[in-house]
C-alpha cells in the first residue's frame, strides 16, 4: 500500500475511534443525546421495513456489531498480511478497554458482556472480510517466479 494510502487509512482510522469513544465512554449515552433521531430509525425499521421485531435493544445490538466493522476494517487494511491475527485481536481489546472504562469509570454506563461479544463480532467480520479481499488480491507466487525473485 502507498504511503499516501496508509496516511488516508490512518486519519480516517483515528477520527473514526475518537467518534467512536466520545459515543462509548462520554458521559451521557447516545438514546440521550439522539432520542428523536433514534426514535426515528426505529419508526423507519418498523412501518417501513416491516420490522415489528425492531425494538431498542435489537437496535443496540445490531448497532454494537455495525459500529466496531470499520475498525475491522480498519485494522485489517494497515496490518501486514503476514501478521493477519493482529487484525483480529484490536477490536476485541479495544471493545474490552471501552466496557472496562464503563463498569470503572462511568456510573450512569453498564458494561456488559454482550457488548463486548457484539463489538468484537463487528470487529472480527469487519477484519475478515478486509484480510480475505487482500489475500485474494494479492499476486500469486508460482514456484517459478519465487525461483527467479
Amino acid at each position: 500500500m502507498s504511503r499516501r494510502a496508509v496516511t488516508t487509512v490512518l486519519v480516517i482510522g483515528i477520527v473514526f475511534v475518537v467518534a467512536l469513544l466520545v459515543l462509548t465512554i462520554s458521559p451521557r449515552p447516545l438514546q440521550d443525546r439522539f432520542p428523536v433521531a433514534l426514535d426515528e430509525v426505529l419508526r423507519f425499521g418498523r412501518h417501513t421495513l416491516g420490522w415489528t421485531w425492531l425494538d431498542f435493544t435489537a437496535l443496540e445490538k445490531i448497532a454494537n456489531v455495525l459500529v466496531f466493522i470499520p475498525v475491522g476494517v480498519l485494522t485489517a487494511v494497515l496490518v501486514p498480511l503476514p501478521r493477519w491475527p493482529i487484525a483480529l485481536l484490536v477490536g476485541p481489546a479495544l471493545s474490552a478497554v471501552i466496557e472496562i472504562v464503563q463498569g470503572l469509570a462511568l456510573s450512569h454506563r453498564s458494561a456488559t458482556l454482550s457488548d463486548f461479544v457484539l463489538n468484537s463480532l463487528g470487529a472480527t467480520i469487519g477484519a475478515a472480510v478486509t484480510l480475505g479481499v487482500r489475500a485474494l488480491r494479492r499476486p500469486r507466487q508460482t514456484p517459478s517466479s519465487r525461483l527467479e525473485g
